[in-house]
């Protein structure tokens, strides 16, 4: 009895040595970096972390599940001792501590480190940023996480007209829930550490992360600061001149009316062409000049 005791508990050592590695490998594809023992051609110079590296992890990751439902067919309805499940839970800890610090030190010495540039990251505010945070914005605020901003009901929200007919609704339906599924599939364009470091940032309300206006630089600062700088700017009389309430609303309502005649004087087919230009046109006006831009968007 004791034999099989000793052979079952290496057995279901094997077992958890191959889950731990797997779970490993899956994150090292959300952290887009490559083990050590990975072959040298799959890094390149180019990208921080290539496809043909997430196919290599994906493949090794498909081999070792179907080597741990191989191991577990081959477990035995046997019941290990205290002593036995003590040493194993003592063996899975020690694995997962071991591969975690593996992980930490492929992310400390991966490539993404030098795709941004740390340079233009000016962190004006009492936050201590950390180095996922830094690395995050040093790539610019101007690209696309490849996370989901929207869920398919604010998605099917915003682009329904309720004008439309009941079919066209429908077929709108279908194209967003195909596009939907479709990006499913793409991998994340940043790693896992990233996108949650942007997160944190985004959710943070005492800060606020814009653009400078001129150098490109991203600029960090408490909101409290960022509101006295704004009201500085604005108590200039020589550049900027205080208006009435609903000064800006007015102006819109004008503008409505103007845009308004133009259409009515336009051909059906010639419309949405001028629309496109009003809409271009307005797209371009800025709210704010000066050191910083305070109509940029925050982080999210």
């Amino acid at each position: 009895m004791q034999g099989l005791e000793v052979k079952e508990f290496f057995h279901r050592k094997k077992i958890s040595k191959c889950v731990t590695q797997l779970k490993f490998l899956r994150r090292c594809i959300e952290e887009q970096v490559l083990p050590k023992s990975a072959p040298k051609q799959l890094r390149s110079e180019l990208v921080p972390f290539s496809e043909s590296a997430r196919m290599y992890l994906e493949e090794a990751c498909e081999v070792l599940s179907y080597k741990i439902i191989e191991f577990k067919e081959q477990c035995r309805p046997f019941c290990l001792s205290r002593r036995q499940h003590e040493k194993l839970d003592n063996f899975t800890e020690s694995q997962v501590n071991r591969f975690q610090r593996k992980l930490e030190e492929l992310c400390d010495e991966s490539e993404w480190k030098n795709a941004g540039k740390p340079g233009i990251v000016n962190n004006l505010s009492s936050k201590q940023l950390s180095k996922s945070e830094k690395e995050a914005l040093s790539l610019g605020l101007k690209f696309d996480t490849g996370i989901k901003k929207y869920n398919y009901v604010e998605q099917v929200c915003r682009n329904y007209r309720w004008t439309d007919e009941d079919t066209e609704k429908v077929f709108i339906q279908g194209v967003i829930a195909c596009c939907l599924a479709a990006a499913d599939q793409q991998p994340n364009a940043l790693p896992s550490r990233y996108i949650s470091a942007l997160k944190n940032l985004g959710e943070d309300k005492d800060l606020v992360i814009t653009q400078a206006d001129k150098g490109g630089g991203i600029v960090v600062m408490d909101i409290t600061d960022y509101d006295k700088k704004m009201l500085d700017l604005l108590e200039d009389e020589n550049t900027y001149k205080k208006q009435n309430s609903g000064f800006a609303k007015g102006k819109a309502m004008e503008f409505n009316k103007a845009a308004r005649r133009i259409l009515n004087k336009t051909t059906k087919d010639f419309r949405p062409h001028v629309i496109s230009v009003l809409q271009k046109s307005t797209m371009n006006i800025n709210i704010c000049h000066d050191s910083i831009d305070p109509h940029l968007e925050v982080v999210k």
